[in-house]
């Protein structure tokens, strides 16, 4: 084991009896108390320390030029660190750190520099000289384009200038509706304005609940319930048969099946040649195919062709013969498909006409758990066509990439029926729906789910309209049921902030009431709370009406708020209550007016 010389800091062994640099002998000492060590160092340590070193100075150095303490004449030892332990650059031997607290490269130990950044170059808090973290965020939250890291800039708007709740900065939604459900003009999403009277001038009046003319049959948009106009068009301008006004479809073909250029979905012309001049038969108009040789083998200068073997024919067309046959509906060339045939497909069964290996015109193609049917184009059905699901669903309108995209009717083999926009497959902008339960929604939609504005009406007759997320009641929304109604705040499907509930059935119980102050100090009154009480528990309910306007949580009556309770008969007797309302229930002090007169107050 080793120790420390208390005069040079030699290290020296346990069995040395001096040192053997300073030759300090007095080792090895311990101990009882603090003060005898002391005294030790002060009597005996430091004055042969003192000798030592006035020795050192007048000039005990040994041949490299080193005393007895290692160090040279200018106070530094062989690694280059002077009796402090600095090197002449000001740095210390066991940290590596300056005076300061600085190393070489200006770091301090905890790694940060005089201007407070670390190697990487962020301060303490995680952010750059430019004010930014590593997400690329300032201490504000948002990064250098003012979006926070949920996508909205300080005033809630995305990158497309749509707020959290789907609004633009002039306040529309992606269906060109505002908050209160109208569109630019002013008319709803059922295509009346405020006055009732759609673009049309048809009165409101004359339209049954689901928005359709009493008489006609149409809504406000010109639309009858299997979504065709007065001319049998749908919103996207195509008719039943999937051809527009100009008699093409959606791929561009008429009913003779040419398109503008003049070939039809098999990509011939009314000749029966492709656009690269070739027939199916691979014969171009000179009656030559495209190695120059004829039918009977030979060029355009009447040589024979040489090795004219069926079994060495690379392109065929229905059967392997010197004289191919065009009598065949399909063909192959470079073994890609033309013409009609069934064939796999990207995963599934592809049973119509192909055009260069790819489903090309009017055709059926079934993968999985669905049959899409209609006109394909170069491998994918753009138009109008019809999908067939497995459990026995069928949706039939507008498809694009083989998915439900655009103005289309579906039919759930559960009952369930929309007709309206769809996007990828789901419901996404207006559209009407109707549910096996009977029950109606008429409105917007975005990923399937109800989201917007629109209007649901139950089979037992309830109503809500107004503002919609996730498939919940969110915003600003009337719902109207047989004893009353509520307008104000919705959340999660819920009662949620302010509004206003009207009852016409009350099922309050005012014979637990407690009496109030007034009642109290004039127990037989013309008229008091008691009295009041107990006619309305004596005579029919239907004939009183119940309002509260004020807060609302989860449903429940929560907050600060009024309750009014008036009477129809006996000129209209009105009953009203000021205070706090906990989870439905009155709670504390209420202020009660009567005929809006201050009356007293009650404690429940």
């Amino acid at each position: 084991m080793t120790e420390k010389c208390p005069v040079c800091k030699n290290n020296v062994k346990t069995t040395d009896k001096a040192c053997s640099v300073c030759d300090f002998a007095d080792l090895h000492r311990e101990f009882i108390t603090k003060e005898d060590g002391e005294l030790w160092i002060k009597n005996v340590v430091e004055p042969y320390k003192k000798k030592y070193e006035e020795s050192l100075s007048k000039g005990q150095y040994n041949a490299e030029g080193y005393d007895r303490m290692g160090y040279d004449r200018n106070g530094y030892d062989k690694e280059g660190y002077d009796r402090s332990g600095y090197n002449k650059e000001g740095f210390y031997k066991l940290t590596g750190l300056n005076r300061e607290g600085y190393d070489k490269d200006g770091y301090d130990k905890n790694g940060f520099n005089k201007e407070g950044y670390n190697r990487s170059g962020y301060d303490k808090d995680g952010f750059d000289r430019n004010g930014y973290n590593r997400n690329g965020y300032n201490r504000s939250g948002y990064d250098k384009n003012g979006f926070n890291s949920s996508g909205y800039d300080k005033k809630g708007y995305n990158k497309d200038g749509v707020n959290s709740k789907g609004y633009n900065k002039q306040g529309y939604d992606e269906f060109g509706y505002n908050t209160k459900g109208k569109d630019r003009n002013g008319y709803d999403i059922f295509g009346f304005n405020k006055n009732g009277m759609s673009a049309l001038g048809v009165s409101r009046r004359e339209f049954d609940k689901y928005g359709f003319h009493k008489l006609t049959g149409f809504d406000a948009f010109g639309f009858n319930r299997d979504g065709f106009d007065i001319d049998g068009y749908n919103p996207a301008g195509y008719n039943k048969n999937g051809f527009d006004k100009r008699g093409y479809d959606y791929c561009g073909f008429t009913k003779d099946g040419f398109n503008k250029e003049g070939f039809n979905r098999k990509g011939l012309d009314k000749d029966g040649y492709r656009k690269d001049g070739y027939n199916l038969s691979g014969y171009d108009r000179d009656g030559f195919d495209r190695e120059g040789f004829n039918a009977d083998g030979k060029d355009r200068q009447g040589k024979k062709r040489k090795g004219w073997f069926k079994d060495k024919l690379k392109d065929s067309f229905g059967i392997y013969d010197k004289k191919p046959i065009e009598k065949y509906v399909s063909a192959t060339i470079d073994n890609k498909l033309w013409g009609y045939g069934e064939k796999a497909y990207n995963g599934g069964m592809f049973d119509g006409e192909w055009l260069d290996g790819k489903p090309h015109g009017y055709g059926k193609f079934s993968k999985d758990n669905y049959m899409i049917q209609g006109i394909f184009e170069n491998g994918t059905l753009n138009g109008y066509g019809v999908i067939t699901y497995s459990n026995g669903s069928i949706y039939e309108g507008e498809i694009r990439n083989n998915n439900a995209n655009g103005y289309g009717k579906f039919v759930g083999s559960a009952g369930y029926k929309n007709l309206g926009y769809w996007k990828d497959g789901v419901e996404s902008g207006r559209s009407i729906t109707i549910y096996k339960s009977g029950d109606c929604y008429i409105g917007e939609h975005i990923n399937g789910e109800k989201s917007g504005y629109g209007k649901y009406i139950w089979k037992e007759g309830q109503e809500y309209i107004g503002q919609w997320k996730n498939d919940q009641r969110e915003g600003i929304g009337k719902y109207t049921w047989s004893g009353g109604d509520y307008e104000g705040e919705w959340k999660n499907g819920k009662k949620h902030g302010k509004g206003k509930e009207c009852k016409y059935k009350v099922d309050e119980d005012f014979s637990v009431w407690p009496r109030c102050d007034y009642c109290i100090a004039h127990p037989n009154p013309a008229i008091n709370i008691v009295t009041f009480a107990s006619f309305i528990v004596e005579d029919n309910r239907s004939k009183l009406k119940e309002t509260y306007e004020g807060e609302f949580v989860d449903g429940y009556r929560h907050g600060r708020g009024s309750c009014t309770y008036k009477l129809n008969i006996l000129g209209g007797k009105e009953l009203k209550l000021i205070g706090v309302w906990c989870m439905g229930k009155k709670t504390g002090r209420f202020i009660v007016y009567h005929n809006n007169e201050k009356f007293g107050v009650m404690d429940f």
